[in-house]
């Protein structure tokens, strides 16, 4: 956990804003608070304070917990809200969680607030962490596309069936076909002279994990026949599964 936490507190009552440092220290230590009660200071906090968690009051003269809610969400949404109240009745409990609020704590229990913190920056980090996950997987996809598009040499992905599942243009032009043409088609269709005991023996042993140099007899679409000289072995596909590289 991010080791210096900025808690934003939305709360008219001095006394009430102090039990929440006092608790929110208790389990996190080192701690920075704002504490705001009006709707501008609220957004401005939202900006320059940038709060890790927001504690709010639920009812306030001038600025009422949902509207605080509503206001993070649209403005902070990676930003938990637990809203902290003298009471609240089952409906107003539904209504907050149901407008994104991550809990709630009666001031009466108010003990609850630390675990509750604790609770909602842990789903704050693993969110945040699984959002850079993705993000990172999709640029991993980018950089290994323009890879797999601009490579010199011909590029082939089967499924475990020999299903062409991926093709590169350079594959396309030494075959003949179009991608459109390969895609989902089964690349024996492509072989020449080639015993089919032996195809499938290749195949055997590629998805066991061995790397297979060899030469190939394929037939381009205008019906001619070349030798190609293939590199394969077992790849994991997206979906998990296990497939065939070929690269020519």
């Amino acid at each position: 956990m991010e080791e210096n936490i900025k808690i934003l507190i939305v709360e008219d009552m001095p006394a009430d804003a102090e039990l929440n440092m006092r608790e929110a220290r208790k389990v996190l230590g080192k701690c920075e608070f704002e504490v705001v009660e009006r709707e501008e200071d609220f957004l401005n906090a939202l900006i320059h304070f940038k709060p890790h968690i927001i504690l709010s009051d639920y009812t306030m003269p001038e600025f009422d917990g949902l509207s605080a809610l509503r206001l993070a969400i649209e403005n902070a949404p990676d930003v938990p809200v637990i809203m902290v109240t003298g009471s609240i009745n089952e409906d107003t409990a539904v209504e907050c969680i149901q407008a994104g609020a991550v809990n709630y704590v009666i001031k009466q229990s108010i003990k609850r607030l630390g675990s509750a913190i604790i609770h909602a920056l842990e789903e704050r980090q693993r969110k945040l962490d699984y959002r850079k996950a993705q993000a990172d997987l999709i640029e991993s996809e980018k950089r290994y596309r323009s890879l797999f598009e601009l490579s010199p040499v011909g590029i082939v992905v089967q499924d475990s069936e020999s299903n062409i599942v991926h093709v590169n243009e350079t594959y396309c032009t030494i075959s003949g076909y179009s991608s459109s043409e390969l895609l989902g088609k089964n690349i024996d269709f492509l072989a020449g002279s080639q015993i089919a005991e032996s195809i499938i023996d290749n195949r055997r042993r590629i998805l066991s994990g061995e790397i297979l140099k060899h030469e190939v007899v394929n037939v381009r679409k205008d019906g001619t026949e070349m030798i190609i000289e293939l590199s394969e072995s077992a790849i994991t596909l997206s979906d998990g599964s296990t497939g065939i590289l070929s690269i020519a």
